[in-house]
């Protein structure tokens, strides 16, 4: 190995699921074995490291078992029990909004330094689909210096380590976990092992400079980070004895028990490459999987802020709120969010849901004045003018930023005559033709002349049914091993297996129509007619439309 490599660095950890092929509940108490054992190595070897992913695991061991406090203060206080990344839970870095993943790290390191007294500088995420350009931002201002991550590396970066540059210029240091969350184990079955074990665990100290020099190829590093995890696997009573060893080969330089901070600080940054860009996206199935989990996490996340808003505009406490992120923040976590779980997870999911909008109901029951008009309040920081209806009326409404608008003083519009079919329609922003059956035939975007209904069996806009059966997170050129380096890797390829049909919605890239309201007006044996209001929406252009 090359004298470069001044250190190997060993983070045993375990890959927490709040949720996926079983229940919250029905992982706890295997989790509740692996950190009685995390701890009792640390108890045992001090020079052993011990690393737990997410706060929302660490509070159920905390209230469970008040006997281990003081153990978890002192390791933390040492420096040998880590908390990374020290959310809430460890959400998909791409499907959450931006105010969501600074309150994943809010709750998370609140409660860390209350109970715990420490504050995680690393955000691992060893298991995400995901990572959009805005993130160095984000983390630097929640409180992280490094990001390391395993999955979406672009395929013409594949680096160990970089310095990643924010759609901002914000820079923040990347480690990438090029083998994955669990790239060496060791014999788990007793304490004391001999040469041919280590070999079958693959973890001699040949096969440990094998695979050092694997990790080399993605460029030259002064330290070398190889984590000790898995899903929900048990902290091996072996590795303090097998660690040694290896310290002690002539073939591999000092060999080391660390934490994800110790580990960080090892590395030459000043010299590494800048990278920008985003890092998207692979697993394409988990966009729609489950697509109600995503639809009600955003909308119960804007409900949330604009209850949050109003509260602090009237001068008055909504209570609830505070529960209700929490619920929210769990639904984040990336198996919940990303759809990829089974049925049971799946329905705690959705009455965890109905939990979090019955506190948000009741909050805003509690700043509701007992009389006096309707009233609009604007939740956004600048002056907005909508469309919104009134006891079955539609009224244009302008509210000012955080500020209300009085219903009684809007002005009502008066409904129009349907225009002839075929038609035109035109504003600033886009040109449509309807047809004479009242489907969009044409959509051109006006300052690039794109035109975005695309010719097809189904018209443009037209109702689609598609079946969801979840876990779609490996539609792509499956069968692929899901801990293999090409599913590290991103995924910007067209789907070989193609699911289209007539049926689906029928546009071009990411611009969609957003039906808000589907009602059957008319069946029979040969037809039905459907009448449907939505929006069509790429970026902050929007056509509000009826058919």
């Amino acid at each position: 190995m090359p004298a470069s490599v001044k250190q190997i660095h060993i983070t045993p950890s375990f890959h927490y699921d709040v949720a996926y092929l079983k229940t919250y509940a029905e992982y706890l108490p295997r989790c509740f074995d692996i950190i009685d054992e995390g701890l009792r190595l640390l108890e045992k070897y001090p020079e052993y490291r011990f690393l737990i992913e997410q706060v929302i695991l660490v509070e159920e061991y905390w209230e469970r078992f008040p006997e281990k406090r003081g153990q978890m203060r002192r390791f933390a206080e040492e420096g040998r029990l880590e908390v990374a990344p020290g959310m809430f839970a460890m959400p998909d870095m791409n499907h959450p909004d931006g105010e969501s993943m600074f309150l994943q790290a809010k709750v998370g390191k609140e409660w860390l330094r209350e109970h715990m007294d420490i504050e995680p500088d690393v955000c691992y995420i060893a298991d995400c689909w995901g990572h959009h350009a805005q993130l160095p931002q984000i983390l630097r201002q929640a409180g992280y210096g490094c990001y390391a991550f395993w999955r979406c590396m672009r395929r013409d970066v594949m680096k160990n380590d970089f310095i990643w540059e924010g759609l901002d210029g914000t820079p923040i240091e990347v480690h990438w976990l090029a083998r994955g969350y669990g790239s060496i184990h060791f014999p788990d079955d007793r304490e004391l092992v001999n040469a041919p074990d280590l070999d079958l665990a693959g973890c001699s100290p040949e096969q440990v400079r094998e695979l050092c020099d694997r990790l080399r190829e993605y460029g030259p590093s002064d330290s070398l980070l190889l984590p000790n995890s898995g899903d929900f696997m048990f902290p091996q009573a072996s590795a303090p004895q097998v660690v040694e060893r290896l310290d002690e080969s002539d073939i591999l330089p000092p060999v080391r028990f660390s934490t994800l901070s110790e580990f960080a600080k090892t590395v030459d940054w000043e010299n590494k490459p800048i990278v920008k860009g985003e890092f998207n996206s692979a697993f394409h199935g988990t966009f729609t999987s489950n697509v109600r989990i995503k639809q009600r996490s955003r909308q119960l996340v804007n409900r949330l802020l604009s209850l949050e808003a109003l509260a602090v505009v009237a001068g008055k406490e909504a209570d609830g709120c505070a529960a209700a992120w929490r619920l929210l923040l769990k639904q984040q976590f990336h198996d919940i969010i990303c759809g990829s779980l089974t049925d049971g997870a799946l329905d705690d999911s959705y009455r965890e849901f109905d939990a979090a909008e019955r506190l948000i109901d009741a909050g805003f029951d509690e700043l509701a004045a007992e009389d006096g008009a309707p009233t609009v309040f604007n939740p956004l920081g600048f002056e907005r003018e909508e469309i919104v209806d009134l006891e079955g009326e539609r009224c244009r409404v302008e509210v000012p930023g955080l500020g209300f608008g009085a219903m009684e003083a809007v002005e009502r519009i008066e409904a129009g005559t349907p225009p002839a079919l075929p038609c035109a329609f035109e504003n600033e922003f886009f040109r449509a033709q309807i047809g004479a059956d009242g489907h969009i035939e044409s959509l051109v975007e006006k300052d690039s002349g794109r035109e975005i209904a695309r010719e097809g069996v189904a018209p443009f806009g037209s109702l689609g049914m598609q079946m969801d059966y979840g876990d779609l997170w490996m539609r792509f050129e499956a069968p692929l091993s899901g801990g293999s380096l090409e599913s590290s890797l991103t995924q910007n390829v067209p789907d070989p297996v193609d699911p289209a049909g007539p049926s689906d919605l029928v546009n071009r890239n990411s611009f969609r129509p957003q039906l808000e309201r589907a009602s059957v007006v008319a069946s029979s044996a040969e037809e039905m007619i459907v009448a449907q209001e939505g929006v069509l929406a790429f970026w902050q252009l929007q056509i509000r439309f009826e058919t």
